[in-house]
């Protein structure tokens, strides 16, 4: 498995004579990957495309793009070092010395896109929130500031229904309804924030938070290509 710590040496096997190669291609097949196998069962195996689909569909929001197999190097891992190696992934970007350089408002962006309902047993969870409702209230504390209300639930259900705007498929009746709940009209009716400041909330906060997601990314694949987990491979 790839050492993450970026200034160590390649790791090579003892009985290979050339470097390991690196596992994604890009920043965003190997967060969304990872934060998807790390989520699945130990007995669902990493290479299984359409387990990882099912998984993903059951989430709340934009699932990360599904990657084929061509798109992975995993020639020289089992499902097992595999799923380990998604797990580390996971773990550095959460580390609470931050050796990648994300900041906390750039993890918050990353689990909120990312992350699945899973636990989130973390320094910085005193809650004990879930992982991923955990970067949308890291957002909301973030952004709170920037919106005209000061409703801290309403803005909290606009960062929810944001993953429920952006979503690019139809993942059946409980996408449907939980689009519905975090609508303009749910919100309004739920908070009684006027449907204006809403519609402007929600894009200043769609706003910020692409931004704040592209560069927690940008942090992101300058460390893991260090790392050698990204890069170009056969």
């Amino acid at each position: 498995m790839r050492s993450l710590d970026a200034s160590l040496p390649p790791i090579v096997h003892a009985t290979q004579k050339h470097v390991i190669e690196p596992v994604w291609r890009t920043i965003d097949e190997c967060v969304g990957q990872s934060y998807t196998v790390a989520a699945s069962p130990p007995s669902v195996k990493g290479s299984t495309e359409s387990a990882l689909k099912h998984l993903q569909e059951q989430r709340y929001g934009l699932p990360p793009t599904i990657t084929s197999e061509r798109r992975i190097n995993r020639r020289e891992l089992t499902d097992q070092e595999y799923r380990a190696q998604c797990v580390a992934v996971c773990g550095t970007i959460e580390n609470i010395d931050r050796r990648t350089g994300i900041s906390p408002i750039h993890l918050s962006a990353i689990l909120a896109r990312f992350a699945y309902p899973t636990p989130f047993d973390h320094p910085w969870n005193p809650r004990k929130i879930t992982k991923r409702a955990f970067g949308v209230h890291g957002l909301a504390d973030h952004f709170g500031s920037f919106c005209t209300t000061s409703n801290p639930s309403a803005i909290k259900a606009l960062i929810w229904g944001n993953y429920m705007q952006t979503c690019k498929r139809r993942l059946g009746q409980a996408l449907l309804e939980a689009r519905s709940e975090w609508s303009n009209a749910a919100i309004e009716r739920e908070y009684g924030v006027p449907k204006r400041t809403i519609q402007e909330d929600r894009m200043t906060l769609k706003r910020l938070i692409q931004n704040t997601e592209k560069q927690a990314l940008l942090v992101l694949e300058y460390y893991f290509t260090r790392a050698g987990l990204i890069g170009e491979f056969e």
